[in-house]
């Protein structure tokens, strides 16, 4: 492997940096856009970690740098940055606990944009400096030719000026390997970026939520019982293990860890359940907090029986009917127009939003994969 000196744009010093061997759909070099220098994340060569790089953009000095940072020990120390960027946004709903969840996920890497003047750099390059946030966009390897985008987030005071796309080009061009680019869930503020970069619609993603009271209700009514057969009385550990294998090639290993785990949070609780052929996960950030049903991947007509269980499971009475009242399930749909339309017909449903899904090529979101009924909920695809 051969290590270079490399001069950093803004100070001078020299940087170290290393250039092992990697496959073709790794990031390598640096990676020139347009005028904007991509500097990959590569491993320091006296620490052997990763060290956080720089990119110019614009007039240094007023413009922000594009910072890229990879997996939950880069992304982390900037936890707070990423709540105080989504407030007032159409993803305000997510707070702490849920970009922790995406954060702890290995396959995610952040592009994100740090003033200047609020980045003081030492030395030693080599560990993130935490500090406040102008935009960022957050990238998932979701396959091996397909990847997926979310969060694209940028300060108010920061609009207008072009930071959303150069975040988003910045993140399409880190992959080397020709690959589908994919946009779960877009903002009404975004649309218009992603059409210039040329994505095209591919779906619906519909965003639901009732009482746990009012699921319950609808449950104990004929339409609903009639969904509710009584299941197999199974251990926790083995309906996970069963999920795993159910789960290849749909939800990656990384996901299923980090959800069966709940350690991204140290008041999560997750629950898992089966239902014939198909299967879903659930999980309460916080105590008091939604239940957060997703992913679910099977038959529609297993839908209802699996949220039931899901209930019986995490809860297992400890719950009473006025706290029933004010806990709320919430669910994410791509497209599946007859699922949603059949929940909307339980009283007490509301359809919260619709956001448009996009894609690269204009194909469906979920190409080979129509069995994924419900997102794991924040997505990224």
């Amino acid at each position: 492997h051969g290590c270079a000196v490399q001069m950093d744009a803004r100070t001078g010093r020299p940087l170290l940096s290393c250039s092992p061997d990697r496959g073709d759909d790794q990031d390598t070099g640096v990676t020139e856009l347009g005028s904007v220098p991509v500097t990959a994340v590569q491993m320091d060569a006296r620490t052997g970690k990763a060290p956080v790089t720089f990119s110019p953009v614009g007039d240094a000095g007023l413009s922000p740098l594009i910072k890229r940072l990879d997996g939950p020990s880069a992304m982390l120390p900037f936890v707070q940055s990423f709540v105080d960027l989504s407030r007032g946004t159409e993803f305000g709903m997510y707070l702490e606990p849920q970009w922790r969840l995406l954060l702890n996920l290995d396959e995610v890497t952040a592009f994100v944009a740090m003033s200047e003047n609020r980045d003081p750099v030492s030395g030693d390059t080599s560990e993130p400096v935490c500090g406040s946030l102008d935009g960022c966009v957050l990238k998932l390897q979701l396959a091996k030719d397909e990847i997926g985008y979310g969060f694209v987030l940028v300060r108010k005071s920061k609009r207008g000026q072009g930071l959303a796309r150069k975040l988003m080009e910045t993140a399409m061009m880190s992959s080397t390997r020709k690959c589908r680019h994919l946009l779960a869930v877009c903002s009404a503020l975004g649309q218009p970026l992603y059409r210039k970069l040329d994505y095209k619609e591919a779906g619906l993603v519909t965003y639901l939520s009732c009482s746990i009271g009012d699921m319950l209700s609808f449950l104990a009514s004929p339409p609903g019982a009639r969904h509710c057969m009584d299941e197999p009385q199974i251990s926790q550990g083995e309906v996970w293990e069963r999920v795993k294998e159910k789960a290849n090639n749909l939800i990656s290993t990384d996901r299923l860890k980090v959800l069966s785990e709940g350690k991204y949070s140290s008041n999560a609780t997750t629950s898992s359940a089966i239902h014939l052929d198909s299967f879903a996960i659930a999980r309460q950030d916080c105590a008091g907090g939604p239940f957060i049903v997703g992913p679910m991947v099977g038959e529609e007509s297993s839908c209802i029986a699996l949220i039931r269980q899901l209930i019986r499971i995490h809860f297992r009475g400890h719950t009473n009917d006025d706290e029933y009242a004010r806990l709320y399930i919430q669910m994410m749909i791509p497209n599946h127009f007859d699922l949603v339309q059949a929940l909307m017909g339980i009283e007490g449903m509301r359809n919260n939003w619709q956001s448009p899904c996009m894609t690269s090529d204009g194909k469906p979101l979920c190409v080979g994969k129509e069995r994924y009924l419900m997102y794991m909920h924040p997505t990224l695809g």
